[in-house]
């Protein structure tokens, strides 16, 4: 299975469908390498593990920071129609 991930500097541009996406993969990926990958005496299954974990990550902080920002801007036009 090809891991397919959105390049760090390509994340703000990239839009919730693509990072919504991109999280289920990495996240079915994470799962299907070995349930218990954190114990692994694999090296190589730890570091993926890890580096989907990190991946995973900041796709996750990005739709938040994006649905933090929405509601702030919801907020704010309401204050200016009163």
């Amino acid at each position: 299975m090809q891991i397919s991930v959105i390049q760090q500097e390509n994340i703000p541009y990239s839009s919730d469908y693509e990072l919504n996406r991109s999280i289920n993969s990495l996240s079915k990926r994470l799962f299907s390498i070995n349930r218990n990958w954190r114990t692994s005496k694999e090296d190589s299954v730890r570091d993926l593990g890890l580096f989907l974990e990190t991946e995973i990550c900041y796709l996750q902080r990005e739709v938040m920071w994006r649905k933090r920002r929405e509601k702030c801007h919801e907020e704010y036009v309401k204050n200016l129609r009163k």
